[in-house]
């Protein structure tokens, strides 16, 4: 289990670029489902600015294995602080595990950068009983329909074991009739 919050990897920031950044994941989306949304707060500082400044927001979000699974980019402007909620959208075919959401913030039209990032986990969907067992039946129905076809046939034949034998009885009776009747003539 990962304890969420206010849980900062890599605040990154240069005094001479005068940007200082923070990115959060609220506890309450500290665990997201494959193909849920999750929410991330970032807080960007401008230092140095006397005015409004313009900057491009870079989102990604990678697995354990270094793997991108996500990427959006916004504008937005910051005077000298701001603080920004984003939902993101993890892609449903996202693996359970733990992974990284990195935002990187660069004022425009200038070298200007700085990054932070946080973690948060991927979960599996919670199987409830109910389908859990009609999945099971359903990948096992041939199986019962089997079954019960066999367990119906030999039902069927050991009641009509008497008839059966009678009618073998009944065709031994008329070739031997036959037989001594054409015999006879």
């Amino acid at each position: 289990m990962f304890v969420f919050g206010l849980l900062f990897l890599g605040s990154v920031f240069a005094q001479e670029n005068n940007l200082n950044v923070g990115l959060s994941v609220p506890e309450s989306y500290g665990k997201v489902y494959p193909g849920g949304d999750f929410v991330v707060e970032l807080n960007v500082m401008n230092l140095g600015a006397e005015k409004r400044v313009d900057v491009v927001v870079e989102y990604s979000v990678t697995g354990e294995d270094g793997a991108v699974v996500l990427s959006e980019h916004e504008t937005v402007a910051v005077e000298t602080k701001a603080s920004f909620v984003k939902t993101l959208h993890i892609p449903p075919e996202a693996k359970a595990g733990r992974y990284i959401v990195l935002a990187r913030v660069q004022i425009i039209n200038s070298d200007t950068q700085a990054s932070s990032s946080a973690s948060f986990e991927v979960v599996e969907r919670p199987r409830d009983i109910l389908s859990t067992a009609t999945s099971w039946f359903q990948e096992h129905v041939w199986w019962f329909v089997s079954a019960a076809l066999a367990v119906l046939l030999l039902f069927l034949v050991y009641r009509s074991r008497r008839r059966i034998s009678a009618l073998f009885l009944k065709n031994k009776v008329r070739a031997i009739v036959r037989q001594k009747l054409g015999k006879g003539h």
